[in-house]
């Protein structure tokens, strides 16, 4: 089984007033974007980090990191498509595989554009690289670990699994065979990157 965290998961509550402004392209104009972000919206009064989730996603990673052999970061959450592969290629890592995923988001798809990337010319992005696993054939089963302000999957694709809110999950640490952690940086202020610097040496 595959846990995959992304770190925005502790922006909650205030990741959604500017969730649908965020541009997640290239990391080098995050600087640009949030400038834009500041500007237009009055956001810095508003920002706070989720410490319950912070604590809860820096137990996992370092329960995890110490006791695996393999374990993968990565710039977005496409980049666990090459982790996978990877882990299948050279570390026998059985597919379809079981996913659980702490994200703010399903990373599903959120239109019908992102789908038709990944079915028309295969391509996935971070927010639909679940859509394109399954679509390989390669997911068995999913559950997406989200907070409660978290925008649910509106689609119709039917993967097995489900959600479940972060304070509800229980996290058993014997039962994961990979990790992969994403710091999901264009969703992480500026100011906080001295949290995403410490959760990445744990």
């Amino acid at each position: 089984m595959i846990l995959s965290i992304d770190l925005d998961i502790i922006m909650e509550p205030c990741i959604q007033l500017y969730n649908r402004d965020v541009k997640s392209g290239e990391v080098g104009l995050r600087h640009s974007n949030w400038d834009t972000l500041y500007k237009t919206l009055d956001l810095k009064r508003h920002l706070s980090i989720n410490k319950d989730n912070l604590d809860f996603i820096f137990s996992c990673l370092t329960k995890l990191s110490k006791r695996l052999d393999h374990v993968y970061v990565g710039n977005d959450h496409s980049c666990i498509i090459n982790a996978i592969n990877q882990e299948y290629t050279q570390h026998g890592l059985k597919i379809p595989v079981d996913i659980v995923n702490i994200d703010h988001h399903h990373d599903i798809a959120y239109s019908l554009e992102q789908e038709d990337m990944c079915l028309k010319y295969g391509e996935a992005s971070c927010s639909s690289w679940v859509f394109y696993l399954n679509l390989c054939k390669a997911v068995n089963s999913y559950i997406w670990v989200n907070n409660p302000n978290s925008e649910l999957y509106k689609g119709t694709t039917q993967i097995d699994g489900g959600f479940v809110s972060i304070d509800k999950f229980k996290f058993i640490e014997s039962d994961y065979d990979m990790l992969f952690f994403t710091p999901s940086l264009p969703w992480i202020p500026l100011e906080y990157d001295d949290v995403y610097l410490k959760v990445l040496t744990c």
